[in-house]
């Protein structure tokens, strides 16, 4: 089945004058705990299959024994949903699985089998799960059979796209029109002895940004969030970005107290976050040395196993200017994006794979993480007063709604007027 469009839904209104509110400045909207975290787009889209302006095509191959038809799915639900980690499955018109997470949930997809293989359009979407078996059964059982041009997209878990051993694909496959992966890693393990990914690679292949959780209630409180700020962007404008150069408290800042958040978990996944934990709150991480100033915070830098609602910590978070987002079990990670979303700036531990999958949004990166408090302070400082902060009106704020990579993917394939 392939996807068309409704009629164009202009996209929300900019940002009003003056600075957007931050999370805490705005009235409960009281989400339920019992609300979804997430729902698919396909679920509350408009599915149409035949209306004054659209006349669905039905193509049959009798060879095949089979016939594909056209539906439009609106888009307009697209301006304002926020990037999750089922996207990929929500942009697919087919889907090969690894697990049988998110039964709960519905994507117009099919399901990707031997006998559906003929019935393949040029420019169909496959969303395969970036597991290593998933990606066996398709290249090696699956695709030797497709005949048509089609666009891959690989998410759903937290290892690393694309993998080493499918990378040449990318070069040798001509029918592969464009791979989207979590997780890019295009330096040090994709070829097992080290050598420099060729420029060829990257050409057909774009880092797919994680965006929020699955199973976390991140969404519904940041939807009501930005939809109570008209989803205007935090970063854009000079009223905006007055708070991180107009603050005393960035600029007389001797430790990061009071201008860089810290709150995320610690566990057998993640034992890798006790270093930037100890970096930016104390020598423990039970929290026994944090700094005077760092116990008057009630959120940021408590202990790990320490846990808070959901809107009680991004309350804590949204005054902030900066908050630490070291990596989980991939390099990616949705912590990064909940801060972009409250208007703080990540800072994460730089990766060659950033300039791309966070071009155009703000972000701090750190060579380590064995800064001083001080080193810390002044590597802030300098992000906010050079030209990269001050000259950039942040554009790819857009990267983080689900408008931007619908229209982008069906434009490779195709399948946008």
């Amino acid at each position: 089945t392939e996807q068309g469009g409704a009629p164009a839904v202009p996209p929300p209104p900019g940002p009003a004058k003056g600075a957007v509110p931050r999370f805490h400045e705005i009235p409960d909207p009281g989400i339920s705990p019992r609300t979804r975290p997430l729902t698919t787009a396909y679920e509350d889209a408009t599915v149409i299959t035949k209306a004054p302006w659209f006349d669905p095509i039905v193509k049959c191959d009798a060879k095949a024994g089979c016939c594909a038809r056209q539906v439009a799915i609106s888009l307009a639900q697209d301006d304002v949903r926020i990037k999750n980690t089922v996207d990929g499955l929500d942009l697919a018109d087919a889907l090969l699985r690894g697990h049988q997470w998110g039964l709960d949930l519905k994507f117009h997809a099919a399901v990707l089998r031997e006998e559906l293989i003929p019935c393949l359009q040029p420019g169909t979407i496959i969303h395969a799960d970036s597991y290593g078996t998933v990606l066996k059964r398709f290249f090696e059982g699956y695709r030797p059979n497709i005949t048509v041009p089609y666009l891959l997209i690989t998410s759903e878990t937290d290892g690393h796209m694309p993998m080493p051993l499918y990378a040449p694909k990318l070069v040798e496959d001509d029918l592969l029109m464009h791979w989207y992966g979590n997780n890019p890693l295009f330096h040090g393990s994709l070829f097992r002895d080290g050598a420099p990914v060729p420029d060829e690679y990257r050409k057909k292949f774009t880092g797919f940004n994680l965006g929020l959780a699955r199973f976390h209630p991140q969404t519904p409180h940041l939807s009501a969030y930005l939809s109570a700020t008209n989803y205007s962007n935090p970063f854009a404008g000079i009223e905006n970005k007055n708070r991180w150069i107009q603050s005393s408290e960035l600029r007389d800042a001797t430790d990061t107290a009071k201008v860089l958040f810290v709150k995320f978990g610690i566990h057998r996944y993640a034992k890798h976050r006790e270093v930037p934990y100890k970096m930016a709150c104390g020598d423990a991480t039970d929290g026994t040395n944090k700094t005077e100033e760092r116990k008057k915070e009630p959120v940021s830098c408590t202990r790990p196993e320490v846990k808070f609602d959901m809107r009680t910590t991004y309350q804590a978070a949204s005054r902030y200017l900066f908050g630490l987002s070291p990596p989980g079990n991939g390099m990616d990670c949705f912590r990064t994006y909940e801060l972009l979303l409250l208007g703080v700036v990540p800072v994460v531990k730089a990766s060659p794979e950033y300039e791309r999958l966070f071009e155009g949004l703000p972000l701090v990166q750190l060579d380590h993480w064995d800064y001083s408090q001080m080193q810390l302070v002044e590597k802030l400082q300098n992000y906010i007063d050079s030209d990269e902060f001050r000259n950039n009106e942040f554009g790819g704020w857009e990267r983080l709604f689900l408008r931007y990579w619908r229209r982008k993917i069906l434009s490779q394939t195709g399948r946008e007027g």
